[in-house]
């Protein structure tokens, strides 16, 4: 008799037949692969999106995702290269807050998530304190960089940096002089110096090329690469030839990040964040089929901004376009999931779409959407930016799709204020404090309530923020932008990001900003039921669903739904949007699986149970994934019939139906 190792080897080849088989559709059609064979197929799997790096390095990946990139949840600042703020899973409605971390750092970017589970978080806390921590997605702390003791350390203006995080699980990150590369245990891999360059505030965060190079865009215009494997300087520098960017027009409050953020970088944080005062303020986006990278940034004249289109080559880097704006240094760029269109918004609000080739300027609104609010790009191209009390939403023709105002909202959560107190303060307004994070369902927002103080206008309208009394983690209709029920209410504003893990968790990323600016300056005047209650304490706040099961339910039942999308695409002969499709859930796919072993951990599902579920799963992915792969232009031979691909989904179908009713 053989070993048992043996025939374990032989059964997995004899998968690895199966699977390269169902792959080579419609030439034939490999049958349901067998229970007991299924079983093995759950890690194989996950090894799909590094299959596809290799295979195909200019291309997104099944993930929606540069293939530079790692393939998980959320690797960049934006999520993906393309700064879309888009994530292709189903995201819980109904949530808890599970645990606050980082308590006393301000947090401005989202946990960064690394092939092997973990997640990594900047801050800004200062000299003697950390400014990278990674996480696992219950929030246990990994490990931490070292303390900042001087700027030859990573120093807090690693705050403003989000680490983006290669296929391998490395970790790149800026601060004020330096671009770290870390490996996933936290083990220094390289440091470069900035400074030789001619950059003193370094990166606003950085992006990994497709020629196997990292860097980004210093606040003061130096386009600057280094290669990934040493750190050396991969192509000369290119300066930007712009200006610099608008002069301040108000300053920061003494109490703004008041015992949170380190002094020496908050002034230059807060233009930062304004835009003012320097050349580029944001995050570039690149193309994740071409490698362009593309930038905004302020003009030569003033009162002017441009958006750059940089090819970055193996022997060089090179302006292929410079589209004027409105002035400023302008938001992060987002690119069409199609990659035919760029979205930024100038100083005053105005969105612009170029073309991401040529250039060329396609459309640009007239209604404001906020100036510091970068666009974020949904499942189906809808452009979305929010600036004050409300979120825009445009068509990708330019044309607005829905304005929401939560007003209402607000006045629904907090009293309107009489007597004394209503000569002092507003109506019940409210403030879009967030990023707009996009789930399959729905949109993200924090949202926040308050008064805006009528006899303390500020000098600028860009920095008119309300009292906070609630803030809210509201889900968003993607239909008309209205708030899905129930909000949750959370302790401080966010003034960030709000991202999944796989396994149904959510983070929300706390800075304290407004809560700070009032706590410290007007809680001694006001009466108790005004006051900010509690003192700022920033950090990031886990999330957890009060139903992992029903949370899996509502993951299976959008899978299905996506599967029968797919047979209705073939069944009135549009492949290429049935595979789409079918691409479009394989993140989804990753996070049930997730889910499924995470309610096995938490006890009452045997190991038996838990197998035949996740070979259910795995005969889903088979089934999916080789049709998607037998409709790709390369694979698909002319006049093949669809049967067989219509059979396999059926198939399936049948074993989502299987697996839901499982649980």
């Amino acid at each position: 008799m053989a070993p048992r190792s043996t025939v374990k080897r032989r059964k997995r080849r004899a998968l690895a037949v199966r699977v390269r088989a169902l792959r080579r559709l419609p030439a034939r059609l490999a049958r349901p692969i067998p229970l007991a064979l299924a079983l093995c197929l759950g890690s194989a799997a996950d090894a799909g999106p590094a299959q596809a790096q290799t295979a195909a390095p200019t291309r997104t990946t099944a993930l929606n995702l540069h293939p530079g990139y790692a393939q998980t949840v959320w690797p960049a600042g934006h999520r993906d290269s393309g700064n879309t703020d888009y994530v292709p899973v189903v995201m819980s409605r109904d949530n808890r807050i599970r645990r606050r971390l980082l308590a006393g750092h301000p947090i401005f970017w989202p946990p960064l998530s690394g092939p092997r589970g973990q997640f990594y978080v900047t801050s800004g806390k200062g000299p003697g304190h950390s400014n990278l921590h990674a996480f696992d997605s219950d929030g246990e702390l990994l490990w931490k960089a070292a303390p900042q003791r001087s700027l030859d350390d990573l120093d807090s203006f690693a705050i403003i940096n989000a680490p983006v995080v290669d296929r391998d699980g490395d970790i790149y990150v800026g601060d004020r002089n330096q671009l770290w590369a870390l490996r996933p245990n936290g083990a220094v891999k390289w440091v470069a110096a900035l400074e030789p360059y001619g950059v003193d505030w370094g990166f606003m965060t950085v992006v990994i090329s497709g020629q196997g190079t990292v860097g980004g865009v210093s606040t003061n215009g130096k386009v600057i690469f280094f290669r990934t494997r040493d750190g050396e300087l991969a192509v000369p520098v290119l300066d930007l030839p712009g200006g610099q960017g608008p002069p301040a027009e108000d300053s920061p409050p003494g109490s703004l990040w008041k015992g949170l953020m380190d002094p020496a970088i908050r002034p230059f944080v807060f233009n930062l964040i304004q835009g003012w005062e320097m050349e580029v303020a944001n995050t570039p986006a690149l193309h994740p089929e071409t490698g362009r990278i593309y930038v905004t940034a302020a003009g030569i004249a003033p009162g002017t901004g441009l958006l750059y289109g940089i090819d970055v080559r193996a022997d060089g880097l090179e302006i292929a376009f410079q589209t004027e704006m409105g002035g400023g240094s302008g938001t992060s760029p987002a690119i069409s999931h199609d990659g035919e269109q760029v979205y930024a918004l100038d100083e005053a609000g105005h969105m612009v779409a170029v073309n991401a080739h040529t250039g060329a300027k396609i459309w640009e609104t007239s209604a404001g959407g906020g100036g510091s609010a970068s666009p974020s790009v949904g499942p189906d191209g809808t452009i979305y930016s929010a600036h004050q009390d409300h979120l825009l939403a445009f068509r990708s023709d330019g044309s607005l799709a829905w304005r929401r105002d939560f007003g209402a909202f607000c006045g629904a959560h907090i009293p309107t204020l009489d007597g004394f107190w209503s000569w002092i303060f507003s109506e019940p307004v409210a403030f879009a404090n967030s990023l707009f994070t996009l789930a399959e369902r729905e949109g993200w927002l924090n949202v926040v309530c308050g008064y805006h103080i009528e006899l303390m206008p500020s000098r600028s309208q860009r920095t008119r923020v309300p009292l906070p009394r609630k803030s809210f983690v509201v889900a968003i209709d993607l239909e008309d932008g209205a708030p899905i029920d129930p909000p949750l209410p959370i302790p401080e504003t966010s003034e960030g990001f709000i991202t999944p893990t796989l396994d149904g968790n959510t983070f929300v990323t706390l800075s304290g900003a407004i809560t700070s600016i009032f706590y410290h300056m007007l809680n001694p005047w006001l009466p108790e039921r005004l006051e900010v209650p509690r003192e700022p304490e920033a950090g990031l706040l886990l999330l957890e669903p009060r139903s992992r099961v029903e949370l899996a339910r509502e993951g299976l039942r959008w899978l299905r739904g996506r599967n029968a999308a797919a047979l209705a695409a073939l069944g009135s002969e549009t492949p290429g949007d049935a595979r789409l499709t079918l691409r479009r859930v394989a993140l989804q796919r990753k996070a049930t699986r997730a889910l499924l072993r995470r309610m096995a951990d938490g006890g009452g599902v045997d190991a038996a149970r838990l197998q035949r579920r996740l070979g259910l799963l795995a005969e889903v992915e088979a089934l999916q994934a080789g049709v998607a792969a037998a409709l790709a232009p390369e694979s698909n031979p002319a006049g093949a019939s669809p049967t067989a691909w219509t059979s396999a989904l059926e198939q399936a179908g049948a074993a989502l139906d299987e697996l839901e009713a499982s649980l």
